[in-house]
């Protein structure tokens, strides 16, 4: 086989243990199967012959080819790399790849890589990283638990080294995100920066409460509490048809995200006895943490949107909370807001 020149190797690899199905990570699948291999698209599956290099140049800005099968992949020196099942590759945009196959009938699928990654940063004690990595590990059972929703930024694949989860690509990043943009787009169009509009307000209420319900109430056979909403959780994308030259969307699409410390919740069960463990600004009142209940999403929800509607945390004062902290000799959080 001739050496086929592509302009980089593959950035990564790796192999996911624990997929739901076989397309929970390709992204979304546009075919199931294509009739050109020569065009390739977005969650298409190919066939080559046995034998038969086969050369593509990509269009997309980076994309994965998870292989589905046995296959050779050339590198720019012609050397060939093995491809064993479910390996994962992603090349950089205009690559020119070579397959081959020494399997009749198998073939590869291709995915637009367009996903947000997640990953523990960087610790400073052993302890540190014993607690990251538990909450990974946490997280990924959680995320395999919900699986998709609409409204939810669900599993597409994980890896264990290095340390990622990958979930679906929201262009407006997280809500404080989001706000921040959506000033700055005001000032670009020299518009006087008024709050948040109403209609983007009900729009998050709308969706969190899409996303709650399922999760409170039709989750599998149990509900299940999210128990650290806030807006650093809640992430933000836009419609397929919007197009980025027309500005900041005021009714985007939230997705919440952030599961690591889901709890299952059963009627006919006592609540969990574990004490609060989201983020202090956005707890229910100090006597309703004795437990994790769905109400206090609710609670957290109800404060999440009046910081994105007002940009003030829902707390007494700021004097109030740093001494309430202090007095069960627990951190103080850095407190920016208009109450500053």
């Amino acid at each position: 086989m001739p050496a086929m020149q592509y302009f980089e190797k593959a950035q990564t690899t790796f192999k996911p243990p624990l997929i739901a199905n076989e397309n929970a990570y390709l992204g979304d699948v546009v075919s199931s199967e294509s009739t050109d291999p020569e065009k390739p698209i977005s969650g298409g599956f190919y066939r080559l012959e046995k034998g038969t290099p086969l050369v593509y140049t990509y269009t997309y800005d980076e994309i994965k080819i998870i292989v589905d099968g046995h296959f050779y992949i050339s590198d720019e020196t012609g050397k060939e790399v093995k491809a064993e099942k479910g390996d994962v590759f992603f090349f950089p945009k205009g690559s020119k790849i070579t397959f081959k196959t020494d399997d009749f009938g198998l073939g590869f699928f291709v995915g637009q890589r367009k996903k947000d990654v997640k990953t523990p940063h960087g610790f400073t004690s052993e302890s540190d990283r014993i607690k990251a990595t538990k909450r990974f590990e946490a997280e990924i059972e959680n995320l395999s638990v919900v699986q998709q929703h609409a409204h939810i930024a669900g599993l597409l694949a994980w890896s264990s080294t290095p340390m990622a989860i990958f979930l679906p690509f929201c262009e407006l990043g997280d809500l404080t995100s989001y706000v921040v943009k959506w000033k700055s787009e005001q000032r670009r169009q020299r518009k006087t920066i008024q709050r948040i509009s109403e209609v983007t307000i009900w729009k998050c209420l709308h969706d969190m409460v899409l996303a709650l319900d399922y999760l409170h109430n039709k989750c599998e056979n149990y509900g299940y509490t999210h128990n650290d909403i806030k807006p650093d959780n809640i992430l933000v994308e836009i419609h397929k048809s919007w197009k980025m030259e027309d500005g900041i969307t005021d009714e985007p699409i939230f997705r919440l995200t952030d599961f690591a410390r889901m709890t299952r919740e059963h009627p006919t069960e006592s609540a969990q006895l574990t004490c609060f463990c989201g983020t202090p600004e956005y707890a229910p009142p100090f006597n309703e943490r004795g437990a994790l209940r769905p109400s206090g999403d609710i609670w957290a929800l109800g404060g999440t949107l009046q910081t994105l509607a007002l940009g003030v945390y829902p707390i007494q004062s700021h004097e109030a909370f740093s001494d309430s902290r202090r007095s069960q000799e627990k951190l103080v959080p850095l407190l920016i807001d208009k109450n500053t």
